[in-house]
């Protein structure tokens, strides 16, 4: 039995298909096919194909699959992959050929001929016949090629009723369109720069459609050859093409991440031989992240697509709804010049301010000019509501307020305020003028620039509060006036007046800030009185009202940024709030915050205003509200950050080797906001976009308004523009195609540099009570991205958090205990990470803690590894020590302060001229010595006696790097990996280690590092070298935290070649031998880490994508 046990693989969907007449979505993933339930959202099945190569194609034809990929291909009858006792490893069906396939399609014949296409890289045709029995045989008919034998970089054949039509994609920028009988050349059609990556017929077989190096799609006359139209839009290569909607319209698929609807427009001529071509993108699609959109394919019946990535990530389209030609439109307007048509009051300098949506039976409108417009009888109903003839004042700058029970509250910049109550047909039933400075005698002059309403859609728990709150409805007003303060009233709701009670007229201090202090949103707990307010330059202020008087708590400047957009409740219990900050310029927190029961309002008052959120560990001290922030975040789609709200979801997950489905109930989190000229809806939690609209961009009045429903995310977005207000739903289709657009949520979108898992298990319970063990797992990848994530004890994983706090190419990740994180990249980022997996919300939550400062102003080194001492003060974590090695071979080691939040610089150093690769704490405390041990691209190692530097009061002073204590050339070039394990005191002293190397030359020494007690001399030797350790660069060794019958020590160990090896230690005998390898599917193999679950050991490894193996000690 194999020691090293494949049990599941996530990376590039290099090829999809659609089974049609059914509900199945085959998918190759690598060298594996998954096959879906796409209307369910359920993975069925999952199948070895191949052994080596990637599945890059999908041919169905009724029962019969064939797939196809580098120069394999293999038979499957599609019983096979849907049955429940299908066995998992088909690789026994693979077959070869002598050339690389391109493309594969059945005859047109194929019922009485059994015969399919295969196109090859040579552009060769063979004919090869299919003989279905208890066994799969194939036998080639015939071999047939045209009079150019160029090399092909892309093909497909257009099967006929007579023969087929090869198109094939030279990599010389030329496509030859040639018939399969006759091996004639019908045309060379000349137009494109570069490799073509496409070529596809229509259905009709008279038109093409091509793309290619240049980044443009052509299309293209069959009978003529002519170019008929050529479209531009994609910024980098386009893998995909394809005609749907009755060959009216084009898709897609490219690098650039984007999927995009061509409409093919025909400009009439005087004849159908003078008719005008246009290709023009209609809309474009962002559900990947990373690169490269690697397959895709239509369901034309459905017009349903699919596509998939270098992410690892399968989504859903529905094409028919978002963009099909002659789709109902979701959308429509009403302009000011429409409604005023039978009114001679309106100006023509007068726009459209304001709006209120009554639950979509009608609007209310206000005007730049003070004119109230109310549209009624589900908007086909217009009515001007007019004032008084002693009423001048313009209710037009205010924003409304509107409650649940169709009341609406205007106000003028003069204080005076309109208020209207309507009935559920919208007529008015009651009018009110009131002045909310009647009673308010200290600020008779005041102005009001603003107003707010508490709300009540938050998550408190107490629903006794909420009633109450029903009845009335709290409303603050804003000055531009510094010195004067907020002014909060309460309005009773029954008799529309407002309470002259002191209780219910606060008057709130602004916080004097430097820039004045200017309003965004506001944000009110119910159950804990405490009222939020975010501002511009992204100051945060809480009142808590329970108290008398009022107290306030300030931070100003929380985070780069404009201002904070937005502000929400997640959860309220206990003495705990847990609230979102969001900032306009795409930042986000989430913030735990509690009330400080140890503030002295008295000595503290002079930090009313604290700086921003960089010393929290010091300021909750002096602080009426203590913060922790939990999660901090930077948006993907850049441009304004607006808000989120959630919506619910299965978490799912399998393996390869297991049927069981588990199904957890969890949270997306759903942020929207504007990018460019169009407003967005994005799902945080699974990375892809659900929903734009081309609204022209965020400088405009705009509300959004989400339905509450579990199934799908629907809803309106209403806004104004160009004096007019559009109305816009999404999500009320009739008939939903599936019930989950992602149907497996993929990896990174770029090669992962490096990851690691945390050596404590966590457990939750799914909806049938079992409980679940998982770890927490963390990587890092070129796109510059961290991924916080969950593996499973049945091998799965399920990535939570995609932080983009990094600005460039990461280089290492590792957990430095159960709580922190750290990482490092280049232009010498270092940053410290803290995870923490609570009972209070349903994922674990991850906020860049600490950040190391570069040393130069222009940073441009590499922070190529670290590590960590953890340092202690009565079993309490205080500190750490890092070791912080760089690509111009400087060594610097700090001692980092937890509660300062502040890294002090203790030893400073260079080694040569080469840049650092590795760095390793040797600790012994026997003999109370520290070594750190260094591995370069000169390919030595080299061993420093570090000066035990313990944590002392004031600034530690720079030292250099004491007495190297060795340097011993191990590896013709770069030493790419080195680990360090403590040999065992049963067969040593107790002061012996190994450091196992694995470097460029593709060799593996075990070299053995002693200590003598008596002397202290330090000595090394090698006791095993293996100079073939593998056939390529080794790039990663990972120690098995088990032991062989407490003698031999195992470790895994990755290298280009993707072959994936085991060795043992015999610590008696001071030797290292290999035991197990395997082929992996995951390309550009970097990194690994090993886990224990209980008794069982897992090893994860990272490239372009992941693949998990199950390590079998027992063997």
């Amino acid at each position: 039995m194999a020691v090293l046990l494949k049990i599941n693989h996530d990376g590039p969907v290099t090829s999809l298909g659609f089974v049609t007449g059914s509900s199945l979505l085959l998918a190759g993933v690598g060298s594996y096919l998954r096959v879906f339930d796409y209307k369910k959202s359920e993975l069925l099945s999952s199948f070895s194909i191949f052994s080596r190569n990637k599945i890059h194609g999908i041919s169905i034809h009724d029962n019969v699959v064939v797939l196809y990929g580098g120069r394999n291909l293999s038979v499957l009858a599609l019983d096979q992959l849907t049955s429940g006792d299908s066995q998992r490893d088909l690789t026994s069906f693979q077959k070869s050929c002598d050339d690389l396939i391109i493309d594969i399609q059945f005859s047109s014949n194929y019922q009485t001929d059994n015969l399919i296409y295969i196109l090859t890289a040579h552009n060769i045709v063979i004919g090869v016949s299919i003989f279905l029995s208890d066994s799969i045989d194939l036998k080639i008919q015939f071999t047939k090629s045209c009079s150019e034998k160029s090399l092909l970089y892309s093909g497909s054949i257009k099967v006929t009723q007579d023969s087929a039509i090869v198109c094939a994609g030279t990599v010389l920028s030329g496509i030859l369109l040639w018939d399969l009988n006759s091996g004639k050349i019908l045309h060379n059609l000349v137009g494109h720069e570069g490799s073509i990556f496409g070529v596809k017929f229509n259905q009709k077989g008279d038109k093409l459609v091509s793309c290619s190096d240049d980044r443009s799609i052509k299309l293209w006359d069959f009978t003529t050859g002519e170019n008929l139209a050529t479209g531009w839009g994609h910024t980098a290569r386009i893998w995909y093409l394809s005609f749907f909607n009755n060959d009216t319209q084009v898709l897609s698929a490219s690098e650039d991440l984007t999927m995009k609807i061509w409409n093919i427009n025909i400009e009439p001529g005087s004849d159908s031989n003078s008719n005008k071509f246009s290709l023009n993108y209609t809309q474009n699609v962002e559900s990947h992240i990373g690169k490269h959109i690697w397959s895709c394919d239509i369901q034309q019946d459905q017009l349903l697509s699919v596509t998939g990535g270098n992410d690892g990530k399968i989504c859903l389209h529905d094409i028919s709804t978002k963009f099909a030609k002659n789709s109902k439109s979701k959308q429509f307007s009403y302009s000011l010049n429409q409604l005023s048509l039978n009114y001679e009051i309106f100006n023509k300098n007068d726009v459209i301010k304001n709006f209120v949506n009554f639950n979509d039976k009608g609007l209310l409108l206000t005007t730049s000019l003070g004119n109230l417009f109310l549209i009624k009888d589900n908007f086909q109903k217009f009515e001007l509501i007019k004032k008084e003839s002693n009423l001048n004042n313009q209710f037009s700058i205010i924003n409304h307020q509107f409650q649940n029970n169709h009341i609406v509250i205007l106000t003028s910049t003069t204080a005076d305020q309109l208020i209207l109550k309507f009935d559920n047909d919208l007529n008015i039933i009651e009018k009110k003028l009131l002045n909310i400075l009647t009673d308010v005698n200290d600020y008779p002059y005041f102005k009001i620039t603003n107003t707010f309403k508490f709300s009540n859609d938050n998550n408190d728990d107490n629903d006794n509060e909420k009633e109450k709150e029903k009845e009335i409805l709290n409303i603050l007003f804003e000055s531009p006036n510094p010195n004067n303060p907020l002014i909060v009233r309460t309005l009773n709701l029954k008799d529309l007046s407002y309470s002259n009670d002191p209780e219910n007229m606060w008057f709130l201090p602004k916080p004097q800030t430097e820039k004045r202090f200017i309003i965004t949103c506001i944000e009110y707990s119910i159950q804990k009185k405490w009222l939020f307010i975010g501002s511009r330059f992204t100051n945060l202020v809480i009142y808590d009202l329970s108290k008398n008087p009022h107290q306030m708590q300030a931070w100003k400047k929380i985070s780069k940024g404009d201002s904070i957009s937005n502000l929400n409740i997640v959860k309220c219990f206990n003495d705990t709030l847990l609230l979102r900050i969001f900032i306009k310029d795409g930042i986000y927190f989430l913030a735990k915050i509690t009330e400080n029961l140890n503030y002295n309002n008295e000595i503290n008052e002079i930090n009313k205003i604290i700086n921003g959120f960089n010393n929290l560990n010091i300021d909750n001290e002096k602080s009426l509200f203590q913060i922790e922030i939990l999660l901090e975040n930077k948006i993907a789609k850049g441009g304004f950050l607006e808000g989120a709200f959630e919506r619910k979801s299965d978490l799912k997950f399998d393996t390869l080797i297991s049927k069981d489905h588990e199904n957890i109930k969890s949270n997306d989190l759903i942020l929207y906001g504007f990018k460019s000229n169009y407003f967005y809806l994005y799902n945080e939690t699974k990375n892809y976009e659900i929903w734009n609209n081309m609204c022209g961009g965020s400088h405009r009045s705009w509300k959004l308004f989400i339905d509450s429903d579990d199934t799908q995310i629907k809803g309106k977005f209403m806004y104004t523009k160009s004096n007019s207000i559009i109305i816009s739903s999404f999500g009320y289709e009739d008939k939903l195609k599936f019930k989950e657009p992602v149907l497996l949520e993929g990896t990174h979108g770029r090669e992962i540099r490096d990851l690691s898992i945390s050596k404590k298990s966590y457990k939750f319970s799914n909806s049938n009570s079992k409980e679940i063990l998982y770890k927490h797992l963390v990587s890092v990848s070129e796109d510059n991205s961290l991924k916080l994530g969950r593996f499973f004890s049945n091998g799965s994983i399920k990535n939570i958090w995609f932080e983009r706090i990094h600005v460039s190419g990461l280089q290492k990740v590792k957990f430095i205990n159960e709580e922190f994180i750290c990482s490092s990249a280049a232009r010498e980022e270092f940053f410290i990470w803290r995870v923490q997996d609570l009972e209070i919300v349903d994922k674990p939550l991850i906020y860049c803690y600490d950040k190391l400062k570069p040393f130069s102003s222009n940073p441009d080194l590499r922070v190529m590894d670290f590590d960590t001492i953890l340092i202690f003060d009565n079993k309490n974590l205080v500190g750490f020590i890092f070791a912080t090695v760089y690509s111009d071979s400087s060594i610097r080691v700090f001692y980092y302060d937890l509660k300062l939040k502040q890294f002090n610089l203790i030893i400073s150093d260079f080694y040569k001229t080469c840049c650092v690769m590795n760095s390793k704490f040797i600790i012994n405390d026997k003999l109370n010595k520290i070594y750190l041990c260094i591995s370069s691209t000169d390919g030595h190692l080299v061993i420093y006696d570090v000066e035990n530097t313990s944590k002392e009061e004031g600034e530690l002073e720079v030292k250099k790097l004491s007495k190297m204590v060795m340097r011993k050339e191990l590896h013709q070039n770069s030493i790419k990996s080195m680990v360090v394990e403590n040999k065992s005191c049963e067969y040593g002293s107790g002061n012996e280690y190994y450091i196992i190397t694995g470097g460029d030359d593709n060799g593996l020494i075990l070299s053995r590092f002693s200590i003598d007690v008596k002397t202290g001399e330090e000595n090394i030797e090698i006791e095993t070298l293996i100079r073939d350790g593998a056939s390529s660069t080794i790039t990663s060794i990972s120690l098995s935290g088990k032991r062989k019958d407490d003698l031999k020590i195992r470790l895994i160990v990755t290298s280009v070649d993707q072959i994936v090896r085991l060795y043992e230690i015999d610590q008696e005998k001071n030797e290292m031998v290999l035991i197990d390898k395997e082929y992996t599917t995951v390309a550009d193999t970097g990194c690994s880490s090993i886990c224990e679950f209980e008794d069982k050991e897992y090893c994860v490894i990272g490239g372009t994508g992941m693949s998990v193996w199950k390590i079998n000690n027992d063997e």
